[in-house]
């Protein structure tokens, strides 16, 4: 790392030293729970949102572009490609009901707070018209709904949102007596199909072999991915105090390589103990899949499955915790793995191995403010309708 490196370094953690009340939103940490810091040997790290932040909405709005344009070619309308992005709709955690094609913000106990079909609010009569008790209980029908929690839903959550809008508001179709889709003459459309249909275009622009998504990124990589500069302070620093570090991504080889190249380096895997590609989470927590070494040349998984230890920057594909845990004799209390994805990387890590885990949400900006509080408003609104629900004398107070 240069010298002008060190400096920009120096200056953001000179910054970051400000008392909390003074820091930017995104500097602030927030949490949950109590960590004690120094118990802890062995840092894992997430890629994708965690080291490496995408900038908003200019990431969502490619994906939101992709998306839509792999739903045209399933058979979708061309009128789709005139759709634009709005980076203040959606939040994290929305449930998706399949059936009615609403969205909501659910609390923990399963009580609506807040619903949305298409990009209409739903008024509190409304809710209960569908939602008897404005409560929906998930585990009832668990298929019926699609939590949105990670920050790569925030593209495709719009994506339903302006789908059902579209089909709903456009004349030739009309919505069925039954709330659960729509119709036109002997077509019908549920709100599930057009799910599943979106998910099928999500799957195909993350994962699909012939989607160009991620070469795109690379190739246009500093006006997607953030480049932060105290990555290699933090994680030299960490292996300064005797910690040991490591990488885990659900990304490829190829992908991982461009974007930490980007991040840190040609040596970025000298700041890993280990770095495990094509995870696969959160199956990478229960019984995982085959560990195979990846040649750093050809970037492709080496015959086998690899056993015993391993050495300094190597990096593998697949595994699952039990092969980290022997790698590093690492137990339980003293691992600490941080990731973006509160199901994915978080609950289901600790529910399954007793491990200590951090959630990162790097998501506060601009945009994201807005829809928090576009939502907050209608949260407050309901709160308002439950206090005073009859008379009006008492609405001016």
């Amino acid at each position: 790392m240069g010298k002008k490196e060190i400096k920009q370094s120096v200056s953001l953690m000179e910054r970051s030293a400000k008392e909390p009340s003074e820091r930017d939103a995104f500097q602030r940490v927030f949490v949950n729970r109590s960590v004690y810091l120094e118990k802890i040997r062995f840092y894992g790290f997430d890629m994708d949102y965690t080291l490496a932040m995408y900038r908003s909405p200019d990431y969502e709005e490619l994906l939101y572009r992709r998306i839509l344009d792999r739903m045209i070619f399933m058979g979708y309308p061309e009128q789709l490609r005139n759709f634009n992005y709005d980076p203040t709709f959606a939040i994290r955690g929305l449930w998706f009901d399949q059936k009615y094609g609403n969205l909501l913000k659910v609390d923990g106990f399963g009580n609506i707070l807040v619903g949305v079909h298409g990009l209409h609010f739903l008024k509190p009569a409304e809710i209960k018209s569908m939602y008897p008790g404005k409560f929906l209980a998930m585990n009832v029908d668990p298929d019926r709904v699609v939590i949105m929690n990670s920050l790569f839903n925030m593209a495709d959550t719009y994506a339903l949102a302006t789908l059902i809008d579209y089909f709903d508001n456009k004349s030739e179709y009309k919505r069925k007596d039954d709330r659960t889709g729509v119709q036109s003459g002997n077509i019908t459309i549920p709100y599930k199909s057009i799910a599943q249909d979106t998910h099928s275009a999500v799957s195909y622009v993350h994962q699909d072999n012939e989607s160009t998504l991620k070469d795109y990124v690379l190739k246009n990589i500093q006006k997607y991915i953030i480049k932060d500069p105290r990555i290699t302070i933090l994680l030299r620093q960490l292996q300064k105090h005797g910690a040991r570090t490591f990488l885990l991504t659900n990304s490829s080889y190829s992908y991982t390589n461009g974007v930490m190249k980007y991040l840190i380096g040609d040596d970025w895997t000298s700041y890993f103990d280990v770095t495990f590609v094509d995870a696969k989470k959160p199956l990478w927590f229960a019984q995982g899949t085959a560990l195979r070494q990846v040649d750093p040349v050809t970037g492709t998984p080496k015959l086998g499955i690899h056993h015993g230890p391993a050495t300094k920057g190597q990096v593998f594909a697949g595994g699952n915790s039990d092969v980290l845990r022997n790698m590093f004799m690492a137990q339980g209390k003293n691992v600490m793995y941080i990731g973006d994805h509160l199901f994915g990387d978080v609950l289901k890590s600790k529910k399954n191995k007793r491990s200590l885990f951090g959630s990162i949400d790097m998501h506060i900006s601009k945009s994201w403010l807005a829809s928090v509080r576009r939502w907050k408003n209608s949260i407050a609104n309901w709160v308002w309708n439950l206090r005073f629900p009859a008379n009006p004398t008492y609405k001016p107070i």
